[in-house]
């Protein structure tokens, strides 16, 4: 076996962090060091689960209670379901077009939002088209912020027209181009790649 006095440096070093094994619930006595395991498996759950997160919990619970609002969320639990938890909505292509205001410069970005409409029709991703232009799949119950918004460009080779998006302010800026098939092919392509690098 190990020499005397071999585990000594490790039962000083848990007598000095005792105080907060014992506050944490995870204070016993070690005799082997095969049982080390079970008391860093103890911390890290008081640590990561419990402390982390129902001090968090707390903390938002008080916050409510600031202005009366967690009485009121206990009595009407129903009505606050919504908020706080949000129907998760199934995304149409009614349901994006509506997410979106366009912001036309000029009459031949008609045709392109056209091109848009008939896109979401047929589109299987919406999930992704959504990610691509917001950044997020779902649609906050609180709406977003700022409002997702389409504006248009132009460019002189229509086959380099690539479809852009500015996640953080919510906007995507569709190519304006000659025929729906490039432009699906165009949107197909730049939300699968957009996808394929989330996913990295």
């Amino acid at each position: 076996g190990p020499p005397l006095g071999f585990f000594s440096p490790a039962l000083c070093a848990m007598q000095s962090a005792s105080q907060y094994l014992e506050a944490a619930g995870c204070w016993r006595n070690i005799s082997k060091l095969s049982e080390k395991d079970m008391l860093v498996e103890d911390v890290l759950n008081f640590y990561l689960i419990i402390r982390l997160h129902v001090i968090a919990f707390l903390r938002f619970r008080e916050g409510l209670r600031t202005l009366g609002l967690f009485e009121q969320v206990q009595m009407c639990t129903e009505a606050f379901h919504s908020v706080f938890c949000g129907p998760v909505e199934r995304l149409t292509a009614e349901s994006v077009m509506d997410l979106f205001t366009v912001q036309f410069s000029e009459e031949k970005e008609n045709t392109t939002l056209n091109f848009w409409k008939k896109y979401l029709h047929e589109c299987d991703g919406m999930f992704d088209l959504l990610t691509f232009a917001t950044a997020t799949d779902l649609v906050p119950s609180i709406g977003f912020h700022p409002t997702p918004s389409i504006s248009f460009f132009s460019s002189s080779d229509p086959s380099c027209a690539f479809p852009q998006s500015h996640c953080d302010a919510n906007h995507l800026i569709l190519p304006i181009v000659p025929s729906y098939e490039l432009f699906k092919k165009h949107l197909d392509y730049t939300v699968c790649q957009f996808s394929v690098m989330q996913d990295i």
